[in-house]
Order: structure tokens, then sequence, then C-alpha cells
């Protein structure tokens, strides 16, 4: 062997050496490395590491089967107490939350007996033939203690249609914001009202305004108060004496309503626009309503099409719109009251404030307009004397009762779990 295959074996032999050098140096970092990460139980830390990476990297360098299965070991326990820190963690808030919603709950249960209500059931169809129907209110239809009616300042007025169809997602989104703006708008702008965006009118299209299958169907009786049975008869000082004041502003009726800034279309553009465009909601249209309303409801030659409002529902609409202080059009109190579809099948809205105190009996005097037969629904009214947290639209009783049914559970689900298993649901949090 020469001189030159001497140095050369020996280069390489020194060069070798250096990179197993290297790599036994990184192998020892990546084991210590791991190893602090193994020993640290304060997780979430620079001692951490990526579970699903790491540690197959570690333990495939790991020599033996004995010292692997050590590590995987050591990584399990390591694990578990991580999850058992979460599950705590997350067990105790949720404690604390099911304590604070048990005291509202208990604060409500014992402030329950102040809620005061009275409901009776509307018709469909008035007996007289004209709309007109009356009843009376004492107090066998009410719960909770009536002299607070005498007591009471104000008297929340509720109107509640039970199976009403067009509620949630269902209506979510079906109209034109555009029109609801007080806007003109194209053809293809109130699409996504369909089928309750064009009706026809001697065979052509009259765009719908407002549109919109939960608009279409405004709810239009309307209801009045006395002290007693109204006699036509009577001169107008005794019945006006007999008549208990009823609000129904758009300043009571729109407060804090998702719609409150509606506004009309400008007069001009409804008479310009008005032999193609439906204004069925407008009093500047009336007219024009009127003449082409129907005296019953009639089927369309083409089902796509919704049938044009009939001569008593436009009445009903104009009955509506004549209320003090009231607003017209998408502008009226009772219109952007109703433009907030409900979740549920059963929608309840405020009709008015009632000026108290009051006895009973008293006497409601309605003009019948909307039909819930149509879609196997019922109606009913109700006079609420408002109270915390009662006289409200939303059951904040029930929402903190199942609050409070979820919380417990859970956390000592959390609390009590058994860790140590990685695969079990509950450890997954």
């Amino acid at each position: 062997m020469t001189a030159t295959d001497e140095r050369d074996r020996d280069t390489r032999s020194a060069h070798s050496t250096k990179v197993m050098s290297r790599y036994y140096t990184g192998s020892l970092n990546s084991i210590k490395g791991v190893a602090m990460s193994f020993a640290s139980y304060e997780f979430g830390t620079s001692g951490s590491f990526d579970a699903g990476v790491t540690i197959r990297d570690v333990l495939s360098r790991r020599a033996t089967p004995e010292t692997r299965a050590e590590g995987l070991r050591q990584f399990r326990k390591d694990s578990s107490q991580q999850t058992f820190y979460n599950s705590k963690r997350v067990g105790i808030v949720l404690i604390i939350m099911g304590l604070i919603n048990t005291l509202l709950f208990t604060v409500i249960q014992i402030t329950r007996s102040s809620h005061v209500e009275c409901s009776i059931p509307i018709v469909d169809d008035a007996t007289d033939g004209q709309g007109e129907w009356s009843t009376r209110i004492d107090s066998s239809n009410c719960i909770g203690d009536v002299s607070k009616f005498k007591q009471a300042d104000k008297i929340n007025v509720y109107y509640t249609i039970h199976n009403y169809p067009f509620h949630a997602a269902s209506v979510f989104g079906l109209h034109s914001k555009s029109q609801l703006e007080g806007k003109e708008v194209s053809k293809d702008e109130v699409w996504r009202c369909y089928p309750f965006n064009h009706v026809l009118e001697d065979g052509k299209e009259q765009q719908i305004y407002p549109c919109g299958p939960h608009l279409w169907n405004l709810y239009n009786d309307t209801f009045s108060f006395s002290r007693r049975p109204l006699d036509k008869t009577q001169n107008g000082a005794s019945l006006k004496d007999d008549i208990i004041p009823l609000d129904e502003s758009q300043h009571i009726l729109a407060n804090y309503q998702e719609h409150a800034d509606a506004r009309n279309p400008l007069d001009q553009t409804i008479s310009h626009l008005y032999k193609n465009v439906y204004y069925w909601l407008h009093s500047t249209s009336n007219m024009a309503t009127l003449q082409s309303a129907p005296n019953k409801s009639q089927t369309q030659r083409d089902g796509k099409y919704p049938n044009k409002k009939t001569l008593a529902e436009v009445r009903a609409i104009e009955k509506l719109m004549t209320a003090p202080n009231a607003g017209t059009g998408v502008e009226n109190g009772h219109v952007i009251q109703w433009m907030t579809p409900s979740p549920f099948k059963t929608i309840k809205k405020l009709y008015g404030v009632l000026k108290g105190p009051i006895e009973f009996p008293i006497y409601v005097n309605a003009h019948i307009g909307y039909d819930t037969a149509k879609f196997g629904g019922r109606k009913t009214l109700s006079l609420v004397v408002p109270s915390w947290p009662y006289g409200k639209l939303t059951s904040v009783q029930t929402f903190i009762g199942t609050l409070v049914l979820l919380s417990f559970p859970l956390s000592l689900i959390l609390l009590l779990s058994k860790t140590g298993d990685t695969g079990r649901c509950v450890n997954l949090i």
C-alpha cells in the first residue's frame, strides 16, 4: 500500500468518525430534550413537544424494546396529567357557571308569584260577517294576583300565533333590504322573496312591495278595550268614557327592533310605478289597490303566484294604520314589530300598551282579519303586568334552567373522569 493510499484511508476514517460523533451527539441532545419534555408537568411551556411527531422520532431511536416501552409509558403518564389538568380546569369553570345560574334560577322562582297574565283565544271568523268581534275578560282568564292590575300604570298587550309556518331559517333573509329602505328595486333583487315576489294582474306580473313570506302574512287583527260592552247607539261622549286608552305608537312598538329604521318609498315613486308594482301596504296606493282587490280569495291560474289581498284584508291593513302616531306602510309600528321573525312556531308580539290601572271585567273589541286556520294554527291575546323578568318575550326562566341542567352534569363528568387512556372521549377536551 502506497503512502497516498494510507493518507486517503486515514482521511476517510477521520471523516467517518466525525460524522458518527455528530450523529450520536445530536441523538443524545434529542433524547435529553425529550426526557425534559417527559419530565415536564407544566404543559404549555417551552418544554412541551408535538406528540404527533416527536414521540415517534424519539422512540425509534431507543436501542431496545424495554427502553422504548419505558419512554411510551412516561409519555402516556405526562399526557394523562395534561388531560387531567384540562378536565379539572373546564370542570371548575362549569361549576362556577352552574352556581351562578342556580342563584339566578332561585331568584326567578322566588319572584314568580309577581307574574300576572290574562289570556283569551281569538276567533278566526267574526259571527257578524263584518269582522267585528267582542268578548269579556275577567279574573277567570288570569293567572297570578289579579289585584296587581289595579296598581299597574301600564299593561302590556301581546298577541300570540301558534303553529306559525314562516319562522326561523325558513324566512330569514327572505325579504328585500332595498325595499325596506324605500328604494326602487329590480325584478332580480326580489327573487329571494319567491314565491312571494310577484302577483298576477290581467296576465301581467306586478312586483310585490314589500315582498317576502313573513311580511306578506302580516298580522292584521286590531283591538280596543272598554270598561263596558260598547253600544253603538251610545253618544260619542259616553263611548269615549268607556274606552281604555291603548298606546300603539311607533315609539313603543319599534323600540329596540331590528328594522326600526325602515323607510317608505316616496309618494311620487308609488304614483309612477303602481301599475307595475303592487304596493299592498301603502296608503297612497289604496285607491288603486281597492279597485283591483277581489271580494274573496281567488286561486291564481298559475300556482306560482300568491293571491292578491282581498278587499277585507286591505280594509284590515288600513285599520291597522289608523292608530295615533303608529306610522304607515313599513314605518308602521305593528309592521316593524312583525318584521323580526320568531325562531319558533309560536310567535308572540307586542301589540300595544294599555293605560292602567284597570279592574275586571273589561271588554276587548276586535276587528278580525287574520286567518290562522289556513295553516292549522290558532291565536290568543294576553294582558301582562310588566315585572322582571316576566312581561318580556324571552323566557329567561327556561333559558337559565337549561344552563343549570347542563352545567352540573358536565362539570361532574370532567372532574370525576379517570384519566390515563388518551383514547377516551372525555379526555379529548
